[in-house]
């Protein structure tokens, strides 16, 4: 598994990504809100457009200063883990 980077240094290519905000106030609680797990963790899937990182779900910049203070903004990110398991092809989309 990917390691994670420091936000400063971004992926060369377009790609999803998980970001880490290790200084978010209970107002900024979103992470835990839309993707649960306990408060601490503080980590929410976005994505590296080419030119900034952006919160899945929403579209903003992960750091823009009118959303989210900039002491607040993520520091670290890396590339979504593999699934465990390949999909399975031999079955429609969206049947079981």
């Amino acid at each position: 598994m990917s390691e994670w980077k420091q936000i400063e240094i971004p992926p060369e290519n377009p790609t999803p990504v998980l970001l880490f905000y290790p200084n978010l106030p209970g107002e900024y609680d979103w992470p835990t809100e839309i993707y649960g797990g306990p408060r601490e963790e503080r980590v929410a899937i976005g994505w590296w457009d080419g030119e900034s990182f952006r919160v899945n779900g929403t579209g903003h910049e992960a750091y823009e200063d009118w959303w989210m203070p900039p002491a607040n903004a993520p520091t670290h990110w890396m590339p979504l883990p593999k699934p465990p398991c390949p999909a399975d092809t031999s079955k429609p989309t969206g049947k079981a």
